[in-house]
């Protein structure tokens, strides 16, 4: 049991200790205390990484527009493929698949973010492929579609070495590509015109710039047969 002077030994120490605390400053001020961040990281908020993705794959889609229709607006190929109607789907693969190639050379040029747009230029060009086959009433459609990838893949490494060997390979590959190996080739001068032109607009998108590459603002100039 405390003594009265006990009682009183406690109540000056109690407040001694509470006159020493009033007197410490506080360790921050107001103005330095932490806050809480007023909104998400852009990288942490799944809402804008969506927005850039759909943003991306709509660039995609207006440039794929851009290859999609070549068979129909340049006349150099309604000329020498004789294409009085509308294109068969080898015909329009094949004209879509040297653009699609042209493109992409570019796009590899600009890191990651060229092979990411890259990516999603393949994702919706498939997608029309897959379109056109069941519009054809294609029914094995995984047989058909690993053949088809097939093609691609052969069809643009084709165009790659030719670029590196020159023109008589790059001429050969269009041949095979374009002609189906037909029996009847073009003739030299026409040949020779498909070269100047895939070298005319190989050379005009490498001169296009970064942000227009990735931005999808593409064209490709057709060549007015004489």
């Amino acid at each position: 049991m405390t003594s009265p002077s006990d009682h009183h030994s406690i109540s000056a120490a109690l407040q001694s200790a509470a006159t020493a605390a009033a007197n410490v400053a506080p360790a921050t001020t107001p103005s330095e205390a932490p806050s809480r961040p007023s909104g998400i990281p852009s990288w942490l908020n799944p809402f804008k990484q969506i927005q850039f993705k759909m943003a991306r794959i709509d660039t995609a889609h207006d440039a794929w527009a851009q290859i999609s229709d070549q068979h129909q607006r340049n006349p150099l190929f309604r000329e020498i493929l004789k294409l009085d109607g509308e294109a068969s789907f080898n015909t329009w693969f094949n004209i879509a698949t040297l653009h699609f190639w042209m493109l992409s050379k570019r796009l590899r040029m600009e890191g990651d973010v060229g092979r990411a747009f890259n990516q999603e230029l393949f994702n919706v060009m498939w997608l029309e492929i897959e379109f056109r086959l069941a519009q054809a009433g294609v029914y094995r459609m995984e047989k058909t579609l690993g053949e088809i990838m097939s093609m691609h893949y052969g069809q643009t490494l084709a165009y790659d070495e030719g670029l590196a060997k020159g023109d008589a390979i790059l001429a050969s590959a269009l041949y095979r590509n374009l002609f189906n190996g037909d029996a009847t080739p073009p003739d030299a001068t026409t040949m020779v015109k498909l070269l100047d032109w895939i070298y005319m607009e190989l050379n005009r998108l490498q001169a296009c710039t970064r942000e227009d590459m990735i931005n999808g603002k593409i064209t490709f100039v057709p060549i007015v047969m004489a």
